[in-house]
């Protein structure tokens, strides 16, 4: 298993004072974010009596060393940064701008809070995550966590691919021309797929039939032992 050795990210909690019950559910957010060892920046943590709300908002937007910013969407947070109303609505300006300028405008993310809110206009139509959906708040959570470490359950495979024979053999050359077939067969096999009969049926009876190019035909004896050890050479990987 592959060890993550990448810095604890740090992640910034933008959200709009709407009701009680909403904030105790962006401080259950927050939590449960901590648990999985996110450096989070929320104000009931980090904001104190004296210090000046709207600046801590603006330095945590700017802030260089915050890797994430998760913007907490509901109805009201959406219509202040709509309207540019309130400490949202400064918070927004700066997130738009951000939006917009940063080369990695993908360090900014909608996550939905209530049921039917729709993220803000500058925030357009980029992907958002919903957690208002409680059954599928476990999914959707960890597609946040996927997020801020960069860490996604669908990635690029790293292992370089191989052509098949048919693209890389010339049309003229003898070769037996499996490779999809077999492919799948083994993909089967090794992820224990409901279709493995299947699928080794279908690269077996390919097989079969593949298996005419291998016959003889030459008169030479030299020429017949050549095309022997050719078509010994095609057989072997089909019979390891």
């Amino acid at each position: 298993m592959t060890e993550i050795h990448d810095q604890k990210p740090k992640v910034f909690i933008s959200y709009s004072w709407t009701t009680p019950e909403h904030e105790k559910w962006v401080d259950e957010l927050a939590h449960s974010l901590h648990d999985a060892d996110i450096h989070v920046i929320f104000d009931k943590w980090d904001l104190r009596p004296g210090q000046d709300s709207i600046a801590f908002m603006e330095s945590m937007v700017l802030d260089p060393s915050i890797t994430k910013i998760i913007m907490v969407i509901d109805q009201k947070y959406t219509e202040r940064a709509n309207n540019r109303s309130g400490g949202v609505g400064t918070e927004s300006t700066i997130l738009s701008q951000e939006l917009y300028s940063r080369k990695e405008a993908k360090d900014i993310v909608a996550v939905i809070a209530e049921p039917g809110a729709k993220p803000p206009v500058f925030y357009s139509s980029r992907i958002y995550i919903d957690l208002s959906d409680s059954d599928n708040f476990p999914n959707q959570f960890e597609q946040l966590v996927r997020w801020i470490y960069g860490r996604f359950e669908y990635e690029r495979p790293k292992r370089a691919g191989q052509r098949p024979s048919y693209i890389t053999e010339d049309a003229n050359d003898t070769s037996l021309r499996t490779n999809t077939e077999y492919r799948f067969a083994l993909d089967a096999i090794e992820k224990g797929k409901s279709n493995i009969s299947g699928l080794i049926n279908t690269y077996l009876y390919k097989l079969l039939g593949e298996l005419d190019k291998l016959i003889i035909t030459e008169n030479d004896e030299a020429l017949a032992s050549k095309a022997i050890l050719k078509n010994f050479n095609l057989v072997q990987p089909h019979i390891r």
